[in-house]
């Protein structure tokens, strides 16, 4: 009879340990599955750095992720802003590349040191590093979305 009462004492002391450790796992549950739903709706946004992919990042449902995540998620979209950005940029600076060649052609020919031409070939430069820079945003923001999720169970194929 003792061992009876020693045992249900035991069961009643563990209880509240079981049913917090238990809550805490449940909610990694949900937090991994919400991060799992979310990561597969980015995955369906797209990879070209334009204005819709960014767009289509910001639908995503991040409901039911843990803050950390958010906060990771949301540095990943300002990334790929950045980069949508620099690609704008880069695409009007492709089209007005003919005119600055005219305009450089013409300087030249009446003898001035300034052509657009110039100004031109030091915006492309810019723009290529400012493109460098939106790349390994892009890539150290992926780097925390997956350290956050790692931390709740989610595992990436390799």
């Amino acid at each position: 009879m003792r061992r009876v009462a020693a045992l249900s004492l035991c069961l009643l002391l563990s209880l509240p340990v079981l049913v917090l450790s238990g809550c805490e796992g449940c909610q990694n549950l949900l937090y991994r599955s919400a991060i799992q739903k979310a990561l597969h709706e980015d995955s369906l946004t797209g990879k070209d750095a334009t204005d819709d992919h960014v767009a289509a990042m910001r639908k995503v449902d991040l409901s039911g992720c843990p803050p950390d995540f958010n906060v990771a998620y949301a540095k990943y979209i300002e990334a790929w802003e950045f980069s949508a950005k620099v690609q704008t940029a880069k695409a009007k600076l492709d089209n007005e590349s003919d005119a600055a060649a005219a305009a450089g052609l013409l300087a030249t020919l009446f003898g001035s040191d300034e052509t657009p031409w110039s100004d031109h070939l030091a915006a492309e430069a810019r723009l290529a590093q400012m493109n460098v820079d939106a790349a390994n945003q892009i890539q150290s923001s992926w780097n925390a979305i997956t350290e956050v999720s790692a931390k709740y169970g989610v595992q990436f194929s390799q």
